[in-house]
């Protein structure tokens, strides 16, 4: 699903709640709840590209059944590969600011999306 089509669906979907109304049981959401939604719809906004390629995982598969018994998941092991790649290419790590000046972060943050009761949460690792 493409940006725009989120936008069109977030903004319809306030018209649609505007015009219908109906009797509806409105729970209000703790402050860590509020934030990761408010941040999930504010990234909306920036604008993402994709690159893809085929890549051979042999290596992390092979280290994947290696650890699997000692409770280590997928989500960790990608994780992990992600920090790597971040920590050899700062560069991806960065944030352009102002269409004149790159930030390059000191620190990595890896943030994974995971279901509890009652919604989201997203936990930096």
């Amino acid at each position: 699903m493409e940006f725009v089509d989120i936008y069109f669906m977030f903004n319809s979907l306030e018209s649609v709640a505007a015009a219908a109304p109906t009797s509806v049981n409105t729970v209000a959401v703790g402050v860590e709840l509020n934030v990761v939604s408010r941040n999930m719809v504010e990234s909306l906004v920036v604008p993402t590209f994709r690159v893809g390629y085929t890549i051979t995982t042999d290596a992390l598969d092979a280290l994947y059944k290696k650890i699997k018994s000692k409770g280590v998941t997928m989500t960790e092991l990608l994780a992990k590969a992600t920090a790597l790649a971040l920590a050899k290419h700062p560069v991806i790590n960065s944030s352009c600011r102002g269409g004149n000046s790159f930030v390059y972060n000191s620190s990595i943050n890896i943030a994974v999306v995971v279901a509890i009761d009652g919604g989201l949460t997203t936990p930096v690792l």
